[in-house]
């Protein structure tokens, strides 16, 4: 297979020796990758670095968890255990005070991966138990200052072994399924003055061989089969260089992956026979390098870092194409501690590093699934008015999206219809609070939205409702919105209405009749946090058409019978006056005599009431209408009236309807002691009876 490394630069300066700059071949059927922005979780310490990072599933969940090394003041190790949303929980320390973390894997056999540390002559070893708990610390002390140490298997057994390099020599360590390490014993050495070991096969034989180095020389030692590591291979940089092995050409053979002093990197491939063929130089700066797969095609692939800057090199059939970057991923002060798992379990491989500021940076692979985004947003809330808000989330593969509370309000309480979340804060709270909002696409993709709540004192509208004449007492108030009806409410035997717990902005407050029929007229009420609105009215009665209701037999005075007909005739249109059944209103001298209905149709109902005049002289009612304007009584007897005129008992120019109704002993000096009308008297199961009159018509 011919090998080649695309899109690299030649810089004299750095390297000894480069290779003629090769072309890439396209990949076409190769899909894009793509990580989503980084995402930070906070390390619950004040310590600014993370030194090394390893991922395991560290409590039997199936799900993998990130260990991390702190290496400034708080020199612990810190698991942060991945959640069933594919979140990581606040970090919990594992191993306090000075300790570097070698791996997350299982070196005791069984299966579960294990927490390996050290530091100087110890090695530090947390097991997991069957039940995913991490068993007390095993401590082995050594008889070598261990300087850096790799995990490896180097024979059959089941568990693990450690390479462990002590001024330049390398020993080999024997990890029991207890987790206590035994003596080691030395196989091989690089030579004083090198430091950091990594592992590969860098000649295909299937044991793996080591690397360390010293200054600008990166040094090989390939091991015999048996456990031994020697023949020393050395690649001269001229600057200082770190290397590390991995197999970036997919001919299972390691390469050499090196980052020079000054951030540059450069890619050494293995030779089929043997050597590395001249070190690549990178286009981009690389502090940091690192494989692995990130696009599932099963070729591990190079991923770089530098500068808070990384860069994906994807390779398919042995080739390294160009780099696509993740430019908003954090990767801090320490880019060594670059590393990779699956972090939300939805089968792809995510980038974990340490951050600038001492969190965790995290992006996660959106290869083959868009994660939702979600923005973060703000609401108010007036006092313990359910506040609902819309929140911005979409999903690029239009995945359905549920949504739940992550971090609950400190002093509220949230409920979720589709997209729309509606908050409702606890009574007499004020200020800010928050909550955060996870939305799940069911594929592993998720967003996070954090919500800040404004607490405002709510306002209120209060008023009275009256019709021109008095005060309405269990009448229908409505109170609109922006987005519609917000309350409904009747006033109470004074009049007046309130609304309390309303959130600022303009309302229209609106009479409903019992029927639905809103009145034309309405108000427009501004209302402010904190204040009572006015929204009195005072409704025009042609528009409603409810009835007048005569709560009194009194003659005169409020919720009389008068009151009434003063009412109808101060208004145009129709209007019904309401008598209680089998009551006797008295028309006396005191008030006028004859009662007067003018102004339109009028229609009094009674059911068995009775209208009396008892002043001398005057006729009982009296009716200024037309035939499109008639009088209309229901249920009502008229008697007493004693007109000098006409009309003794009604006196009607327009149209007369008698419905169930009698008049009744009434006289007239002139024309119709019982009934004179100008027009037309219609009568529907009435009787006129009893009635005199001086000139004719005695009854009619």
């Amino acid at each position: 297979m011919t090998r080649r490394l695309a899109v690299v630069v030649a810089v004299g300066a750095m390297l000894a020796a480069l290779s003629p700059l090769v072309a890439a071949v396209p990949a076409a059927a190769a899909p894009a990758v793509r990580f989503r922005n980084s995402m930070l979780w906070e390390t619950g310490t004040n310590d600014p670095w993370i030194g090394t990072v390893s991922v395991g599933d560290l409590n039997g969940d199936g799900r993998d968890d990130v260990a991390v090394a702190m290496n400034y003041r708080n020199d612990d190790v810190r698991i942060y255990y991945q959640d069933e949303h594919g979140l990581l929980d606040e970090p919990v320390i594992v191993q306090p005070g000075i300790a570097r973390l070698f791996g997350a894997e299982d070196v005791t056999g069984d299966g579960r991966a294990d927490v390996v540390m050290g530091y100087q002559h110890a090695i530090y070893i947390r097991a997991q138990a069957p039940d995913g708990s991490l068993l007390p610390t095993v401590t082995s002390t050594l008889p070598l200052w261990v300087s850096s140490a790799a995990v490896l298997q180097l024979d059959a057994d089941p568990t693990a072994e450690l390479l462990l390099l002590d001024g330049g020599s390398l020993w080999r360590a024997d990890i029991g399924s207890d987790g206590v390490v035994t003596s080691p014993v030395a196989v091989g050495s690089f030579g004083a003055g090198f430091a950091g070991i990594s592992v590969g096969d860098v000649d295909g034989d299937g044991d793996l061989d080591a690397a360390s180095r010293s200054g600008s020389t990166i040094r090989i030692l390939t091991q015999d089969g048996v456990g031994m590591f020697g023949s020393p291979e050395d690649i001269g940089f001229a600057v200082p260089a770190a290397g590390k092995l991995a197999d970036v050409s997919s001919d299972g053979r390691a390469d050499l992956l090196v980052a020079l002093s000054g951030e540059q990197g450069a890619v050494a491939l293995r030779k089929p026979d043997g050597g590395f063929e001249t070190p690549m130089l990178l286009p981009r700066n690389a502090e940091a390098l690192a494989a692995t797969d990130v696009d599932n095609d099963g070729d591990a692939d190079l991923v770089t870092a530098a500068s808070s800057q990384v860069f994906v090199y994807l390779q398919h059939n042995g080739v390294l194409g160009p780099p696509g970057p993740l430019e908003s991923h954090s990767t801090g002060q320490s880019g060594s501690a670059l590393s990779f798992g699956d972090l939300n379990d939805d089968g792809t491989t995510d980038l974990i590093s340490p951050s600038y500021y001492g969190e965790l940076s995290v992006s996660y692979n959106e290869t083959f699934n868009r994660f939702p985004v979600m923005p973060n947003q703000s609401m108010y809330a007036y006092g313990t008015l359910p506040s609902p808000l819309v929140l911005s989330v979409t999903d690029e593969d239009l995945d359905d999206v549920v949504l739940s509370t992550l971090v609950a309000p400190m002093v509220g309480s949230v409920a979720y219809d589709g997209a729309t979340i509606t908050y409702q804060a606890n009574p007499g709270q004020s200020g800010i609070d928050r909550f955060t909002v996870l939305a799940e696409d069911g594929r592993g993709g998720f967003a996070m939205s954090e919500i800040t709540v404004t607490l405002v004192a709510p306002g209120s509208i209060a008023g009275t409702v009256d019709d021109g004449y008095r005060t309405l007492a269990g009448v229908m108030v409505d109170v609109f919105g922006a987005g519609g009806l917000v309350a409904s409410t009747m006033t109470a035997a004074d009049g007046t209405f309130a609304v309390p717990n309303l959130a600022g902005g303009v309302y229209q407050v609106r009479h409903r009749s019992p029927s639905g029929i809103y009145d034309e007229g309405w108000d427009r009420v501004e209302v402010k946090t904190g204040v009572a609105a006015n929204g009195s009215m005072t409704l025009v009665r042609r528009n409603w058409r409810e009835p007048i209701v005569v709560t009194t037999t009194t003659d005169g005075g409020s919720g009389s019978l008068r009151e009434a007909v003063g009412w109808a005739a101060a208004t145009e249109g129709a209007d019904t006056i309401e008598l209680a059944p089998g009551a006797t209103y008295a028309l006396g001298c005191a008030e006028g005599g004859v009662l007067e209905a003018t102004g339109g149709a009028v229609t009094i109902v009674g059911d068995g009431s009775i209208l009396e005049q008892t002043c001398p002289g005057h006729g009982a009612v009296r009716h200024d209408g037309s035939d499109e304007d008639p009088l209309t009584l229901v249920g009502v007897t008229v008697t007493g009236g004693d007109a000098l005129g006409d009309g003794g008992g009604v006196y009607a120019e327009g149209d007369l309807y008698l419905v169930d109704a009698a008049i009744v002993a009434n006289a007239a000096a002139g024309y119709g002691g019982g009934v004179y009308g100008g027009y037309h008297v219609w009568m529907v199961n009435s009787t006129v009876a009893s009635n005199t009159a001086g000139e004719a018509g005695g009854g009619l």
